[in-house]
């Protein structure tokens, strides 16, 4: 399975599920950029959980897929089937590189990769299930098979150094092995949004002068929208002239559904929408409350935006918000997080000064292209390296 001069470099790519998030984002930029001559790329995803809604479908119909019948985080009956479908594909796409995206993708595909001798074996943490999402005991088994793997893998790429830190404290990988590649999103769909907010305030029925505060992402626990709703019914008490778009839908729905009493038609739950930049247009100021983060894609987008954000200070949250600069980045404290949301909705011009600097630092940092590039630059490198 070595490179030949004669033809691309062929990538399977594997990711658990393509819900909307960081992860299938990140798949859909470096399946469109990554193309013949250079590469030949399969994608295969696993189906979504109840409730979830497909990034593919939503914002990315036009990018080819394959899909498997593998579910959740945890192990299930359905994988088998799934894991003797990859097996299959792998063995006759014969893949150069196979590089898994979240958890359940990382045992399934790395596995099948081993078995099939595939040479170049790389698996991306977009974040980790180190804290918030299990109890004691399979957190351990978690970091037991992870150890594991990473023995057995080629590269290990983490999406911020802060990830990628906390993963190598709980001893999973080793500091030579781990290559650290930031997300990237689609500048020019972030970019060319000038006036789109009048469209998404009038269909909202959002008049141009009100102040806007926004969240974007999945409506679940590890969101700590307890938190979120705490926020919102704070500042809806302190300021009645504030409206509230949440974009994004999930099983914690409810606890923003039991703020209608108070807020009424202030309060506007979109669920999932295709036309994210033209949604994060319309806000005003963004916040994220979040228990756990790899490195936060939304608050990417909102940069782009030219939006200040207000968010907690987990996983790679402060490679993307500089904290009193583009935003504010700080431990949760009710009352402190409420005074930082507060404050950047009674200033237009520290929010403008604030949005400007995360645009600028959003068009450096965090392209499609630059990460295109340096995925493209780390693939060369690791065939090069297996062809020695």
């Amino acid at each position: 399975m070595r490179r030949r001069i004669d033809r691309p470099v062929r990538v399977l790519r594997i990711m658990g599920r393509a819900n909307v998030g960081g992860p299938a984002l990140q798949a859909v930029v470096l399946q469109r950029s990554l193309k013949p001559p250079a590469f030949e790329t399969m994608l295969v995803v696993g189906q979504m959980a109840p409730g979830e809604e497909d990034y593919l479908r939503l914002r990315a119909p036009d990018v080819d897929h394959v899909m498997l019948g593998w579910g959740g985080r945890l192990p299930a009956f359905s994988d088998m089937y799934a894991f003797a479908r990859l097996l299959r594909l792998a063995w006759t796409f014969k893949p150069d590189i196979v590089h898994t995206h979240t958890a359940k993708a990382g045992v399934l595909g790395r596995v099948v990769a081993l078995i099939c001798r595939v040479p170049i074996r790389v698996h991306t943490f977009h974040g980790h299930l180190l804290h918030g999402y299990f109890g004691p005991t399979v957190t351990k088994l978690i970091v037991v098979l992870e150890r594991l793997l990473a023995s057995r893998t080629t590269r290990l790429v983490a999406v911020g150094t802060r990830v990628r830190d906390e993963l190598l404290a709980a001893g999973i990988g080793s500091q030579d092995k781990f290559e650290v590649i930031p997300p990237g999103v689609p500048l020019p769909q972030l970019l060319a949004v000038h006036g789109a907010e009048i469209n998404v305030r009038a269909e909202l029925g959002i008049d141009p002068d009100v102040l806007v505060l926004g969240y974007l992402g999945r409506l679940a626990p590890i969101k700590r929208i307890d938190r979120l709703a705490e926020i919102i019914s704070a500042v809806g008490e302190a300021n009645p002239d504030v409206a509230f778009i949440v974009v994004g839908d999930g099983p914690e729905r409810t606890e923003l559904e039991e703020l209608r009493p108070q807020l009424g038609a202030r309060l506007h739950l979109l669920g999932w929408r295709g036309d994210v930049a033209a949604v994060l247009a319309a806000m005003d100021v963004v916040v994220n409350t979040s228990e756990n983060e790899g490195m936060p894609v939304a608050l990417i987008e909102a940069g782009g935006a030219a939006k200040p954000v207000v968010a907690t200070d987990v996983g790679s949250t402060r490679e993307v918000v500089a904290s009193d600069t583009t935003g504010f980045v700080l431990d949760y404290d009710t009352d402190v997080f409420l005074d930082r949301t507060l404050k950047l909705l009674a200033d237009s011009e520290l929010r403008a000064a604030m949005g400007e600097r995360a645009r600028e630092r959003v068009v450096e940092r965090f392209s499609d292209a630059r990460l295109a590039s340096d995925m493209a630059a780390m693939y060369e490198r690791l065939v090069a390296d297996a062809n020695r």
